[in-house]
């Protein structure tokens, strides 16, 4: 122990005379210490200091340090060192709320007196904002306080900061500030300094890798939370502070995550399916296909749409195969939608061979193609015309509804017409047009 603090004292006493102007020697210093106008008296306390730290004789340990602190506050750095870790293990063994206080109180105050006597450094004032925060902040009535405390760190070496606790402390400090009623501390205060002060370094230190980035990707995760915490995130704060930076970056995956996750309940808004594209371009995913598929439907953009929802089916795993016949359906209905009959007639059979329950939907949906197409697919002779209807039924007899066989039905041709023209009742007949599949001829029920 002895030779570490000669090599404290090494160490400091050539700051010692450079910082002393605030608290001056006039005795002279003595290999960088200042022992007075008594240097007896002076070595003995500090021999009895140091010695009743190490044996854990605080009340000695007190006695003598405080007697060195109020005669000779510029004796040397090492008196505030070994101060800070006399009360903080008097901090730590104490119980009572008020006395704990106390001592918070008093290793604050040496780090003060400390950089009055021998200068403001960094080291210093991040050792005093490791503490300060749990210290302080806690008390009511210090948020203002611990704000001005932070802000100036942050403020005076941004990037030289040894660690994001740092930062977590400031944008924390404004955030309670603001929720303490502080004057002049707003949301805007709060967003100034995410954007400004904080962001920055922490996206610096991020790109700079090493060892230490993992800290900093983890301190950023939880400033992200707090702008949640204190600012009141809705859709037009998003657009306004977010939606920028995103043009700007356009192919930011955390940026786009957070925005998608802003904006769950505002998903109709274009910068919602942005994000949203930028996320499934890093991490295609069937779910976030879907999603987007959809909103570019809601949007009239259906060949998008189309191709997300293809790909959402190539994402699915096999063993999902009711969404891969789900989103067959939602492709069926379009093609139908558009006219395009054969390719909705495919895209219906294949959710039901992929799924067996769609099968009473999608032979419905063929049946009503069939039944729409009379107009279309005339044959050479009234019974080649009513075709459609025979193939209809047979669809709707799949689907097993028996209101649209009924309707199929009433329009088979007549009996009449079949005998008519040399035909039987049971035999193959081929239904042209775009249907082109083949059937049996059957008469209408009311037919002789």
């Amino acid at each position: 122990m002895k030779r570490l603090l000669v090599a404290i004292a090494l160490g400091v006493g050539l700051l010692q005379a450079a910082f002393a102007q605030n608290c001056p020697c006039e005795a002279g210093l003595d290999n960088g210490w200042c022992w007075g106008k008594d240097p007896g008296t002076a070595k003995e306390k500090w021999t009895l200091f140091s010695d009743a730290i190490n044996t854990k004789e605080y009340d000695i340990a007190v006695e003598n340090g405080e007697w060195l602190l109020t005669n000779l506050p510029n004796l040397h750095a090492s008196l505030y060192i070994k101060s800070v870790q006399l009360y903080t293990a008097l901090l730590n063994k104490e119980t009572d709320a008020t006395k704990k206080q106390a001592y918070q109180d008093k290793v604050l105050a040496l780090y003060d007196k400390r950089m009055y006597c021998f200068g403001v450094t960094k080291d210093l004032l991040e050792r005093k904002g490791a503490i300060f925060y749990d210290y302080l902040m806690p008390r009511k009535g210090k948020e203002k306080e611990v704000y001005e405390f932070y802000k100036n760190l942050v403020e005076k070496y941004k990037d030289q900061l040894s660690s994001p606790v740092y930062f977590q402390y400031y944008l924390d400090a404004v955030g309670k500030a603001k929720e303490a009623g502080v004057q002049g501390i707003t949301e805007d205060t709060f967003m100034d300094a995410y954007d400004n002060e904080v962001m920055p370094v922490i996206e610096k230190k991020i790109a700079a890798g090493g060892d230490a980035a993992a800290s900093w990707v983890k301190a950023k995760d939880a400033i992200d939370g707090m702008v949640q915490l204190y600012v009141q995130v809705d859709c037009e704060f998003v657009k306004k502070n977010l939606g920028p930076k995103l043009q700007e970056t356009p192919d930011d995956l955390k940026l786009a995550k957070k925005i998608a996750a802003y904006m769950s309940k505002c998903v109709t808004e274009p910068l919602f399916l942005q994000a949203l594209q930028v996320i499934f371009k890093a991490e295609p995913s069937a779910g976030n296909a879907i999603t987007i598929g959809k909103l570019l439907m809601a949007q009239n953009r259906i060949a998008e749409g189309k191709e997300m929802y293809q790909k959402a089916i190539e994402l699915l795993p096999a063993d999902e195969k009711s969404k891969k016949a789900d989103l067959l359906i939602e492709l069926a209905k379009i093609a139908r939608k558009d006219g395009k009959f054969v390719e909705a007639r495919k895209l219906y059979m294949d959710a039901v061979s992929y799924d067996p329950a769609n099968a009473k939907e999608a032979y419905k949906a063929i049946g009503d193609m069939y039944m729409s197409s009379y107009q279309q697919c005339q044959g050479k002779n009234p019974v080649e015309n009513r075709a459609v209807f025979l193939a209809a039924y047979d669809m709707y007899e799949k689907a097993g509804d028996s209101k649209s066989m009924a309707e199929a039905k009433a329009q088979f041709p007549s009996m009449e017409e079949i005998f008519t023209l040399g035909m039987q009742e049971g035999t193959p007949i081929n239904v042209g047009c775009w249907i082109n599949v083949s059937t049996t001829i059957r008469k209408r029920p009311s037919s002789k």
